[in-house]
C-alpha cells in the first residue's frame, strides 16, 4: 500500500536519503557486533563512536528530507542516538550500571520514537519496518536495564548493533519501496 499524499512525497523524491542511511545504520550494527567480538578497543568507546555515526547521519538525514511526514521524529531519533554516544565517549557516567542505564533509556526513547514515527508515517509503504525496528530497540531496553541474558554472546554492544540493524533495514526497506514508487510515477 503507497501514500501519494504530499507530505509523503519528500519521501518518494528523495528515496536514496532513506536507502543511505539504512545502509550507514547496518553497517554501524555491524561494526558494533563485530568489534565487541574481536576489537581490543574497550566495548564502551566502540559503541559510542558507532552511536554518534549513526545519530549525526541521521540528523543530516532528517534535514535532507525535511518535507517528509515524519521529519520530526526522524530528527529527535538522531539527536538521541548522537547525545547517548556523547555521553558514552565523554565516560560521563562510569561504571558498568550507569553505562547500562544509559544504553537502556537511549533504546527506550529510541523504541519509543521509532513506533511514533512508524505511527506517523502510515500507511507509507515501509511503516511496519519501522515498528518492528522499534520494537527490536524496546527489547534491547529491556535487556540493558533487567540484565537479561537473551543470547550467550549477549553484550551492550551485541544488543545495541542489533537494534541499529533493525533500524537501517527499517530505513532500507521505506528506500526501496519509495524508489518503486518513484518509478511507478
Amino acid at each position: 500500500m503507497s501514500d501519494s499524499s504530499p507530505s509523503s512525497g519528500a519521501t518518494y523524491a528523495q528515496w536514496a536519503w532513506f536507502l543511505s542511511l539504512g545502509l550507514v545504520l547496518i553497517v554501524c550494527g555491524i561494526a558494533a557486533i563485530l568489534l565487541a567480538l574481536f576489537s581490543p578497543i574497550p566495548p564502551s568507546l566502540v559503541l559510542a563512536r558507532v552511536l554518534m555515526l549513526g545519530g549525526l547521519f541521521q540528523i543530516i538525514h532528517a534535514l535532507r528530507v525535511k518535507t517528509w511526514n515524519g521529519f520530526a521524529w526522524d530528527l529527535l531519533l538522531g539527536v538521541v542516538q548522537l547525545f547517548g554516544g556523547i555521553l558514552l565517549e565523554l565516560n560521563v557516567l562510569a561504571g558498568v550500571v550507569a553505562i547500562a542505564g544509559v544504553l537502556a533509556m537511549v533504546f527506550l526513547l529510541e523504541g519509543l520514537m521509532q513506533v511514533a514515527l512508524a505511527v506517523r508515517v502510515y500507511p507509507q509503504d515501509g511503516w511496519v519496518w519501522l515498528v518492528g525496528s522499534g520494537l527490536v530497540a524496546l527489547v534491547a531496553s529491556g535487556g540493558f536495564l533487567f540484565k537479561v541474558r537473551l543470547v550467550a554472546l549477549h553484550t551492550p554492544e551485541i544488543m545495541a548493533g542489533i537494534a541499529l540493524f533493525a533500524a537501517g533495514t527499517a530505513y532500507v526497506a521505506i528506500g526501496i519501496a519509495s524508489r518503486r514508487v518513484d518509478r511507478d510515477r
